[in-house]
């Protein structure tokens, strides 16, 4: 199965309390119907509730100690790199969204 659905199935659990705890406690009932390789069942294995819920708690920090700026939105605190640049957009690119009204 492609790798995304590992990722699908781990923000699954993330964000939904109920199949958390589902996948707690009855990892193969939330994983029925799903095709996982045997490296999918490992990679989810690692993810133990402990480890979950110590990601939610950091997740929550994160979030918890963002600066809002009517202007620009949140700040995590994460300035632009060659690592993450690529979310940004380019100034023919925000002509296209925004009309000419950058000049």
């Amino acid at each position: 199965m492609p790798e995304y659905t590992v990722r699908w199935i781990l923000g699954r659990a993330l964000s939904d309390p109920a199949y958390r705890k589902l996948m707690a406690h009855d990892p193969s009932a939330a994983w029925q119907g799903y095709e996982l390789t045997d490296e999918d069942l490992a990679q989810l294995k690692t993810w133990t509730p402990e480890r979950i819920e110590s990601y939610l708690a950091e997740m929550e920090a994160k979030i918890a100690g963002a600066v809002f700026d009517g202007a620009t939105g949140f700040d995590l605190g994460e300035t632009l790199s060659p690592v993450n640049c690529d979310a940004a957009f380019s100034l023919d690119e925000l002509k296209r969204l925004f009309g000419d009204e950058l000049n």
